[in-house]
């Protein structure tokens, strides 16, 4: 079955405590905490106490979203080091580890950099796996997971990852479609908004978001692990207000219905 979640940056003016607490009133089952605020990569005590408490209200951790930038050499990396980001994420209870690519656009990086990031992506799978973690890729602008080339190149150079996707804003219906055809190989989880300025309610993107879901795998969990089922998350609610988030979910779990009837 679709999981329905929120993205907890989507609020980080919030404790934990109130996000937990947005989510329960807007009857979502999933969370994914973010690494900036809510759940700081190296701060295992916040990471179990946050986990310990999302457990006791019975929701699921499918993913904790690090910015952790593959490729990128420490000296330059705004997060710390992956070996820190893992033991937070297996603290929380998270199914797995959302990373950046780079943190230049697939159109633009040279040869060396997606290299390195290919690189430092199969190294940090590994020991993500020891821990019984996924890696996930941030599908994202400015990112080399950012064009549905650059999503095949990735999936293909590095066995075992997964990708999130999301529409992006600069980018026609149909060349959305075209980068989640090329995700849907290896495809883990969506971020679901209508706008990435979080400007407008999720109810105005709907004959968009009925042409994606259309594409999404039949099975709903994620290839060759189906103790992880895929979840659709919502980011970017209108002005940040817990009524958006209230009018999005009640959209989101209509949507699901028509797209799962059964589930």
């Amino acid at each position: 079955m679709l999981l329905t979640g929120l993205v907890s940056v989507t609020f980080r003016q919030k404790t934990p405590e109130e996000v937990l607490n947005c989510v329960e009133a807007a009857d979502l089952e999933a969370i994914e905490w973010g690494g900036d605020i809510h759940v700081p990569a190296g701060d295992l005590a916040a990471a179990r106490r946050v986990g310990n408490l999302t457990r006791a209200r019975h929701l699921a951790i499918p993913t904790y979203g690090s910015y952790y930038r593959a490729g990128v050499p420490a000296g330059e990396q705004k997060s710390p080091p992956f070996q820190a980001v893992l033991a937070t994420a297996a603290e929380l209870g998270a199914g797995g580890i959302r990373v950046w690519t780079h943190q230049v656009s697939s159109q633009k990086a040279s040869a060396d950099q997606w290299a390195r990031t290919i690189e430092d992506l199969a190294r940090i799978r590994d020991l993500a796996a020891a821990k019984g973690l996924l890696v996930y890729l941030e599908y994202h602008n400015n990112t080399l997971n950012d064009r549905a080339a650059s999503t095949r190149r990735l999936l293909e150079a590095v066995d075992g990852i997964y990708t999130f996707w999301q529409p992006l804003n600069e980018l026609t219906r149909e060349e959305n479609t075209k980068t989640l055809t090329a995700a849907r190989i290896r495809l883990a989880h969506l971020h679901v908004f209508s706008d990435q300025g979080s400007s407008c309610l999720l109810e105005t993107g709907e004959q968009d978001w009925q042409t994606y879901f259309g594409l999404l795998p039949e099975q709903d969990s994620l290839p060759a692990r189906p103790d992880q089922p895929r979840c659709l998350m919502i980011e970017f609610v209108k002005d940040q207000s817990e009524d958006s988030l209230l009018s999005d979910a009640r959209t989101l779990r209509a949507w699901r219905k028509k797209i799962r009837p059964d589930g």
